[in-house]
């Protein structure tokens, strides 16, 4: 399961999960961190799991609550459920 819990809520990986049979796929390039846990979020909701793969800058400097200047995060998901992750992340930013 991609998830673990901390505090009660669901912390996203950051790599891909391990000993897993399914095809992992990239959504869309997301404008930051904040808009990429904004969007898992609402993927965990509709019980869709997911990891955030950061920009290179964000992830060395250790950037957490948002990124670097210019910096974009990609949410990869499950290939059997991509068509329902990409309606939600389209839904959710189509106005950025």
């Amino acid at each position: 399961m991609p998830f673990s819990l901390k505090n009660d809520k669901p912390v996203h990986q950051s790599a891909e999960p391990q000993n897993t049979e399914e095809e992992w796929v990239p959504l869309e390039n997301v404008p930051g961190a904040i808009y990429a846990e904004m969007v898992a979020e609402v993927l965990d909701q509709n019980d869709i799991p997911c990891y955030i793969h950061s920009d290179p800058v964000s992830a060395t400097l250790g950037v957490t609550g948002g990124s670097a200047v210019g910096g974009t995060s990609r949410l990869f998901v499950p290939e059997t459920q991509m068509d329902a992750a990409k309606l939600i992340l389209h839904q959710m930013l189509d106005h950025i």
